[in-house]
């Protein structure tokens, strides 16, 4: 790999695969470097898997290829805030906000959405596979870890013993709403930052406590009984008086959580988590199917067969695999089988909304009352009078000033290594006076390799994020 990135930093490293740090000499971006040391094959099932996951919230293949020792490599994106376990033990001795909580798990919850519409379960749902990133929204995740995927109910131990549940341990068998025990058990992770299970406890002791019934849900009184009432129906034992995806979707406290400003969901993603929420179906019985045959992890004649490992360093993107079939968009009549009249209905109202709202400048959703389409970055808005705050997606509050330092450093920590300090402050003088054509025309004459508007957007968001803390200051 040495003609295209350069190893900065080894993550992890055992007999089965080696994690590493990158920078591509091409795009000076850096990366995630992930090599299969033994069985190649692992790594095969998860680029199959995420070749049908079209997913903003998955960790996707950005390019893999074989090395000079026949190994498998993968170059995946690289996230800077780690994974979710490491981000609640940082938050060890004082309450996690209930917003950022909110936020995770509604974007888990799309992510298991689309799996189930693909008959793919995840199988190893856990706090270290939830990978987190910072945008201008709030956190990302990207959930990682597909090699152990399937579409097969019967399966070895797809991970440790104390994230099962009750129907492994009793009828052999993992199902979509295995995933939901798993969901409950990240959230009750990040609410009382302990366990379900203590790592040391034995399979045979989960084993026990499942079948007794007996798990204790200790969670602070300091959440809403909202999110208290989520996590104490996602960890119901018995699979079957434990809800699927649609009918978490559909309760009360969700749709209330969807209703407010946790996380901004784009419009395509809120039609399709609409569309289900308030469609007749109990469950997603109907998956799409694959575009290839059903694959075995033991049969790599098979599996080279759908998959073949360019054996060269070019920096080629994204492999032929994940082009199959993507030439010709499927129309949202393909994606949503209308099987009734219901369905027919709730598709024809959601078109002749979304002809409406495009036809004007700014709207107001019909989902989320009150919230204003954004303003094109490219209009910035005039300059406002000392008594309003400028307008920023995410509202300041002095009691979280601590949360907005660290998302002005990372922002800062952004353009430095784009564009170096001493440009980042000559832009930061000249946003103010509203030239921001100007400054993309600056920025793609003189860095002709970056995203000019996706600097200037991050520098945007430092000034405006910056005022509100002074405004905020001065008033008190």
């Amino acid at each position: 790999m040495q003609l295209n990135y350069e190893i900065l930093q080894e993550i992890y490293s055992s007999p089965r695969v080696r994690i590493q740090k990158v920078r591509s000499l091409q795009d000076n971006q850096t990366y995630i470097q992930k090599t299969y040391l033994q069985n190649k094959n692992e790594g095969l099932n998860a680029i199959k898997m995420l070749a049908q996951i079209k997913n903003q919230f998955v960790l996707q293949v950005i390019e893999y290829l074989e090395n000079e020792e026949q190994q498998l490599v993968i170059i995946q994106e690289y996230c800077d805030q780690g994974d979710l376990k490491t981000f609640t033990l940082q938050h060890i001795g004082y309450r996690m906000q209930e917003s950022i909580i909110w936020s995770l798990f509604l974007q888990m919850a799309y992510v298991l959405l689309q799996l189930n519409e693909l008959g793919i379960q995840h199988r190893v749902l856990i706090p270290e596979n939830i990978l987190l990133l910072v945008r201008t929204e709030g956190y990302q995740i990207r959930i990682t870890d597909f090699h152990k995927s399937s579409r097969q109910t019967l399966c070895q131990s797809p991970c440790a013993a104390i994230y099962l549940p009750y129907e492994y341990f009793f009828e052999g068998h993992y199902t979509q709403k295995s995933q939901i025990w798993q969901i409950g058990h990240i959230l009750y992770y990040m609410v009382s930052q302990n366990l379900l299970f203590p790592t040391s406890t034995l399979e045979s002791q989960v084993k026990e406590q499942l079948r007794r019934g007996r798990i204790q849900i200790n969670i602070p009184d300091t959440y809403s009984p909202g999110l208290i009432q989520l996590i104490n129906v996602c960890l119901t034992i018995r699979e079957n008086q434990r809800p699927n995806i649609l009918q978490i979707l559909r309760m009360k406290e969700v749709r209330e959580a969807l209703a407010r400003p946790y996380y901004e969901f784009s419009l395509d993603q809120r039609r399709h988590l609409m569309y289900w929420i308030n469609s007749s179906e109990t469950a997603i019985s109907n998956p799409i199917q694959y575009s290839f045959n059903e694959f075995d992890l033991h049969s790599p004649r098979q599996i080279q067969k759908d998959v073949v490992v360019k054996k060269n360093f070019k920096n080629t993107k994204l492999p032929e695999i994940f082009q199959q079939n993507q030439n010709a968009k499927k129309s949202s009549t393909d994606r949503f089988p209308e099987s009734d009249n219901a369905k027919s209905e709730i598709k024809r109202k959601e078109d002749m909304y979304l002809q409406q709202q495009l036809l004007s400048k700014t709207y107001t959703n019909k989902y989320i009352q009150g919230v204003v389409k954004p303003i094109s970055f490219h209009k910035k808005q005039q300059a406002i009078a000392s008594t309003e705050l400028p307008k920023f997606s995410i509202p300041y509050q002095r009691q979280l000033d601590p949360v907005f330092q660290n998302l002005l450093e990372n922002k800062k920590q952004v353009c430095d290594q784009w564009i170096g300090e001493t440009e980042y402050m000559f832009l930061r003088s000249q946003i103010k006076f509203n030239k921001t054509d100007k400054l993309l025309n600056y920025l793609q004459t003189k860095h002709p390799r970056i995203d000019g508007s996706f600097i200037l957007q991050q520098i945007n968001d430092i000034a405006d994020l910056e005022e509100q803390r002074n405004h905020q200051k001065f008033k008190v």
